[in-house]
This record gives C-alpha cells, structure tokens and sequence, in this order.
C-alpha cells in the first residue's frame, strides 16, 4: 500500500473517531517461541506513527526486536467499525516515561484515577522502551460499506442470486 493511501484511510472519518475513542488498542506480535500474541495496549496516534510503550524488559519488547512486524486493531465499543493496521515496530529506550505513554494512558483512565497512576508509573520505571510503528497499510471495516473481503464477495454472490431469481 503506498503511503498516501495510507494516510487516505487514516482521515477517514469512522478512522479518526476510533483513534479519537477512549479504547485500547489490540496489538498483535509474534513472540520468540513463534507464537502470536495480540495484548491490549494503551496507544498514542501523532498523525504519522502509532506510539506503544512498555517495559525495556518485557517479553513483547524482545519480541518485537526479533521480529518488528506487527498488527494493531482499534474496534469501537457501540459501533461496527473497525480500524486494521500493519507496520514495523520501531524501537527506543527513553529515560523517564514517554509523553505519548502518558497521553494514551490519559484517554482509557478515569479522571480520578490520574493521579495515582500517572505517580505510581513516575515512581516504577526509570526508562522505558518507546515503540514507534508508522504504518504501511490500513484498512476501515464497518460491515455496512465497507466489508472484509470474504464478506463483501459473499454479500455481492447473494444479491446476484436474488437478481437471478427475480428475473427468471
């Protein structure tokens, strides 16, 4: 996917209305042992890159240093859309806490859960590994206009065969 089409489907208005939502992220990885993982992460979208940030030390930090292709899904609560990206993880140590660790973070806690939080992370990580993911392909799924492939083949098979038989 060029990037432009990229960035076409990112100002997508349901696109920007999930990376606007109070919703996590899921990320999806391939872990040393090969096997997948998808964990719901916190994230930070800057306009041009996703921002995900853990522990320098945790497995899906090595993980992805093996292997940087990763998957994020953003799926809204009340709706049906959904938001599908792929990219490579880019990563960095960072000395104290991310502001975009913050900022993700910000959106899924309560107000008067802030405080606490933002301290109790101030207080256990000293650095923390920063993931940058840029993507290369996206897609918006809403399953009215905008379906997965299988679906929309199926969908499209259907109404030809309803044609068919009103015509015959």
């Amino acid at each position: 996917m060029q990037p432009a089409d990229v960035i076409e489907v990112l100002e997508e208005s349901a696109a920007r209305a999930l990376l606007a939502a109070p919703i996590p992220a899921r990320l999806a990885y391939t872990a040393l042992d090969q096997s997948p993982r998808v964990l719901p992460v916190g994230f930070h979208w800057t306009g041009t890159e996703f921002v995900v940030c853990a522990d320098p030390d945790s497995a899906k930090v090595a993980a992805m240093r093996a292997n940087p292709d990763i998957a994020l899904s953003l799926e809204s609560p009340k709706e049906r859309d959904m938001l599908l990206v792929r990219g490579r993880a880019q990563i960095s140590l960072v000395d104290g806490i991310p502001d975009e660790y913050l900022l993700g973070a910000r959106r899924l806690l309560q107000r008067d859960q802030w405080r606490t939080f933002e301290a109790d992370v101030r207080s256990r990580y000293p650095r923390m590994a920063r993931i940058g993911v840029a993507p290369d392909w996206a897609r918006v799924l809403d399953f009215d206009s905008q379906n997965p492939k299988a679906v929309a083949k199926r969908v499209r098979l259907r109404q030809l065969a309803q044609d068919c038989s009103r015509n015959s």
